[in-house]
């Protein structure tokens, strides 16, 4: 049987990882139980995710091209889904409940 370890996923503009949890105020930060696997999973996304979020290539190359902009903003947007889903499937009960009350939160704005 493979023991679940508890860790620390950060979501900020700034940053993006998995890890111990950090005593700093101004991280967003969830806490997971996974399995060495499951650490896995999360961290090859997460390195997927921030390289395609941090790739400046295209926009020094193409400043103005609005299309390859708008077409990166929803791959973006897509791929923050995936780990927000990730985060929640494989997060404790008060993981679950923030995520919860943030989606309740986001629905009552539209």
């Amino acid at each position: 049987m493979h023991r679940r370890q508890k860790y620390f996923v950060t979501l900020n503009p700034q940053e993006v990882g998995i890890g111990e949890i950090r005593d700093d105020s101004q991280l967003i930060q969830y806490e997971v139980e996974v399995t060495e696997q499951e650490l896995h999973e999360i961290q090859k996304f997460i390195e997927k995710y921030s390289d395609e979020l941090y790739d400046f290539s295209d926009i020094i190359l193409h400043p103005f091209n609005e299309r390859d902009v708008n077409v990166d903003n929803q791959q973006s947007l897509g791929n923050l889904e995936e780990l927000y889903r990730l985060v929640y499937k494989f997060g404790t009960e008060k993981t679950k409940r923030d995520l919860e009350s943030i989606q309740r939160e986001n629905n009552n704005l539209t």
